[in-house]
């Protein structure tokens, strides 16, 4: 099956003839299920349409979740380079948000998956996204705040306890680094609106609030690490409050504007 066959097939689905809808969803959830898929959502990924390249991410999160088993060991380090590739070149790239976001969703399925200190290479990898200079812009670190909740979230959907505890105690050493990412949000983001100094655009009140909702999602999956094995919240609001102050004072704030 073609890269090219995958993609008439989406740009049915997106279209308006009914019938080639429901054609185009019934050839697609059965291709995703095959092995060709991981190549081809691979290859989707550089299609110049945003739509293409989101439609690719998410078959890769689907194929991660439900078929990682079938991806031979042999393959899965420079599966994850390829979508660690894949991610840098549509981090800034024109309407590809949504696939990025999507990648680090993938990124960090795949390295909770495959061995402890993937998932912990992946957490550094977030935080060097975090501190870059490029990521003085808000979409870097929104995709680095996604990527860290994402680690956490899949990190307690492990699928035994077995597997969760060596996660968590791979990652718990970095729990605090994780949340100074957050902190540093909510301190940008009491200076100025769109997180960085003297940016007065239309957009900045929606920059805001996605980077708050982005860090405050990270720092509350992180605190839950281990939940489902009886675990969760790390620190205690009063360890959080000595450690990291900031991030407690913009987490409340964050949710008292939730609520008003």
């Amino acid at each position: 099956m073609s890269t090219s066959e995958v993609h008439a097939a989406i740009q049915a689905l997106y279209g308006q003839n009914a019938e080639q809808q429901k054609a185009a969803n019934a050839f697609l959830v059965q291709f995703a299920s095959t092995p060709a898929a991981w190549e081809t959502a691979l290859a989707l990924l550089g299609v110049a349409d945003p739509a293409v390249q989101y439609f690719g991410a998410n078959m890769l999160y689907g194929k991660c979740k439900s078929d990682w088993a079938t991806l031979p060991e042999a393959h899965r380090a420079q599966f994850c380079e390829a979508v660690g590739t894949h991610l840098s070149q549509l981090a800034n790239a024109p309407g590809s948000s949504l696939a990025a976001r999507r990648l680090c969703l993938v990124m960090a399925a795949a390295a909770t998956r495959a061995v402890p200190a993937r998932a912990f290479e992946l957490v550094d990898r977030a935080l060097a996204l975090a501190a870059a200079p490029s990521s003085a812009a808000p979409a870097g670190v929104t995709l680095a705040l996604e990527m860290q909740a994402a680690i956490a979230e899949e990190t307690n959907d492990a699928a035994s306890a077995a597997e969760r505890q060596a996660l968590v105690d791979a990652l718990v050493p970095r729990l605090t680094d994780v949340l100074g990412t957050a902190e540093r949000v909510f301190e940008r983001c009491s200076v100025s609106p769109s997180g960085g100094a003297g940016d007065s655009n239309a957009g900045s009140a929606a920059t805001f609030e996605s980077l708050r909702a982005a860090a405050l999602h990270a720092a509350l999956a992180w605190l839950r690490l281990g939940e489902r094995g009886g675990g969760g919240i790390v620190l205690s609001p009063g360890q959080l409050a000595s450690s990291r102050g900031g991030l407690l004072r913009g987490a409340l704030a964050c949710l008292g504007a939730d609520d008003a």
